[in-house]
C-alpha cells in the first residue's frame, strides 16, 4: 500500500497517523519540513519513506528508530549539509539506498558511522562536495552504486575508494 501525505505548508513532520502504520510506502514531499523529530515512524511497516523537495536540515538521532524493514530512503532536495551528523542519526540496518542527491554537503569525513553498513546504493550527485576524505567510505563494504556526480571535486586520492571492495558503478561526471 501507498501513501501520499499532503499537508499544506508546516515545519515539522505531524505524528503519522495509526491507520496508516501497514504501508509500504510513505511519501511526503514539496511540504517545507524543516526537521524530523523522534520516532515520527516508530512502529510502522515502511520499505521506503520519500522526504524529497523539502527544507529538511535537521535529523533528530531517533528519527528513523525502529524501523526495521526500510529498505529505501530518499532525502534529496533538502538542505542537509552535515553527512557526518546525518549518518550518526540513522540507526537501519535494513537500508539498502539512499538518496541524498541536491543537498548542501560540502564534505565528507573519513570513517562515517556504520549504522546502515548493508547499503548498496548511495547518491550524493548535486550537492557541494570539495573533499572527500581518505577511508571516508570504508564502513560500507556492501556499497555496488556511488553516485557523485556534479559536485565540486578537484582531486581524487588513491584510498577515497579503496574500502569499496563491492563497489560496480562510481559516477564523477562534471567535478
Amino acid at each position: 500500500l501507498v501513501q501520499t501525505y499532503n499537508y499544506s505548508d508546516f515545519s515539522m513532520i505531524p505524528v503519522v497517523y495509526q491507520q496508516f502504520k501497514f504501508y509500504s510506502l510513505i511519501t511526503i514531499k514539496s511540504r517545507q519540513i524543516r526537521q524530523i523529530p523522534d520516532l515520527v515512524f516508530a512502529n510502522f511497516c515502511l520499505n521506503q519513506i520519500d522526504l524529497s523537495e523539502n527544507q529538511i536540515e535537521y535529523i533528530s538521532n531517533q528519527s528513523f528508530h525502529q524501523l526495521i524493514f526500510l529498505k529505501e530512503l530518499i532525502l534529496s532536495k533538502n538542505r542537509i549539509w552535515s553527512i557526518e551528523s546525518f549518518f550518526k542519526a540513522i540507526h537501519v540496518d535494513s537500508l539498502t539506498y539512499l538518496d541524498l542527491s541536491n543537498n548542501l554537503i560540502r564534505s565528507i569525513p573519513s570513517k562515517l558511522s556504520n549504522n546502515i553498513g548493508n547499503l548498496e546504493a548511495l547518491n550524493l550527485n548535486s550537492n557541494n562536495i570539495e573533499q572527500i576524505d581518505d577511508s571516508a567510505f570504508d564502513m560500507f563494504e556492501k556499497l555496488r552504486t556511488l553516485q557523485l556526480e556534479g559536485n565540486l571535486l578537484k582531486s581524487i586520492s588513491d584510498g577515497m575508494f579503496s574500502g569499496l571492495v563491492n563497489l560496480e558503478s562510481l559516477s564523477l561526471q562534471h567535478n
